[in-house]
């Protein structure tokens, strides 16, 4: 006599479990397509900024006639982070909102920024960052003109560190293009111990030390907190992965036209003077309350050494922005020390800006 379950665990279990091994692996399959048709990298001809696109991933619910896919995140990245160091954020903020992530020029190890002579031969302050970017947005987003669904109008603009400063620059220049502005890690006036960091960062540039100026980086963006739970074997991954993906050259650039208020310069009629963080907050305040659209916040980490929390507070009541988001225990390094409260500080204020505009 047959045990009485002797077929079903020796016929249709393994039978049946083969066909849920299938399915899950066409289920993997599937949404690894859509997951490449999501995404795009661009660039731009004739231009060096180069950008990838996150496609929202929540479609048109059925019925819905009034459903208005909302306006895209541009994320422009900070010192030395290219696009790859915000794939994570942006592919979870691509749920709810299309995603342009959009690298500083400077950053990567693609562009070579001497010339024959040794001299600079690379633009990157401020304003061409913002030129640029501008010219960026304008050829992703024409070319998903053939998408059918119906989308508001501008752009919410997400910038941290040095990519918040673009981001100022760029709604300076371009304002009726900017529905929201979210700066995180900019202030007012950085602290000694800031400006003592980047003094420290330039030098190890100068001297072609990539590897120095990387551990710096790490110790000054991330918090005490954050750095102690970490494995050393992690740090020094990232140590690696930095150096490795930049140029000395790129990055002292970058430090040298894109941080003139660190450079003492007090002359009103420099053309690169007006491009400081006080300048652009008087030009961004008096803008935005006559006639452009732009709303802005900011949000800093309770333990930035960079951009102290006093003078961010300060650059919220200088600029009319309302209260400050303050995210406990995290550094400079806030949307990677607390990646979750800072998109929900994101996805709050660009929602917020979204159904008042």
């Amino acid at each position: 006599m047959h045990a009485p379950f002797s077929y079903s665990v020796n016929g249709i279990l393994p039978r049946t479990l083969a066909l849920v091994l299938l399915c899950v692996l066409l289920l993997e399959a599937t949404t690894t397509s859509l997951a490449l048709q999501r995404v795009h990298d661009y660039e731009v001809p004739g231009q060096l900024l180069v950008s990838r696109l996150y496609r929202q991933q929540q479609q048109q619910t059925s019925g819905d006639s009034n459903y208005r896919r909302r306006r895209p995140l541009i994320l422009l990245p900070g010192m030395a982070q290219t696009i790859a160091t915000w794939d994570s954020q942006a592919t979870l903020l691509s749920r709810e909102r299309t995603v342009l992530v959009c690298e500083p020029l400077g950053i990567g190890n693609k562009i070579s920024f001497l010339s024959a002579s040794g001299s600079s031969s690379r633009n990157v302050t401020l304003p061409f960052q913002a030129q640029c970017l501008y010219e960026t947005v304008q050829h992703v987003f024409a070319a998903q003109q053939d998408d059918q669904e119906e989308q508001e109008q501008g752009f919410d603009i997400v910038g941290f560190s040095l990519g918040g400063r673009i981001a100022m620059a760029f709604a300076c220049l371009y304002p009726m293009e900017v529905h929201n502005l979210h700066i995180t890690g900019v202030a007012w006036e950085r602290s000694a111990r800031g400006k003592t960091n980047l003094l420290a960062w330039k030098n190890c540039l100068e001297h072609d030390n990539l590897r120095g100026f990387a551990w710096l980086a790490i110790m000054a963006t991330y918090s005490p907190t954050f750095l102690l739970v970490q494995p050393q074997e992690k740090i020094s991954t990232w140590v690696e992965t930095l150096s490795t993906s930049h140029t000395s050259q790129g990055l002292l650039e970058l430090m040298r036209q894109t941080h003139q208020e660190d450079n003492d310069g007090d002359d009103d009629d420099d053309l690169d003077n007006i491009w400081t963080v006080p300048k652009m907050a008087n030009r961004l305040g008096s803008t935005a309350n006559k006639v452009s659209p732009c709303r802005g916040h900011l949000c800093v980490g309770q333990e930035d050494e960079m951009a102290p929390v006093e003078q961010v507070n300060r650059l919220a009541l200088e600029m009319g922005w309302g209260d400050v988001t303050i995210i406990s225990n995290a550094g400079h390094a806030v949307p990677f020390e607390s990646p979750r409260s800072w998109r929900k500080s994101v996805l709050q204020h660009c929602t917020a800006a979204s159904t008042t505009n």
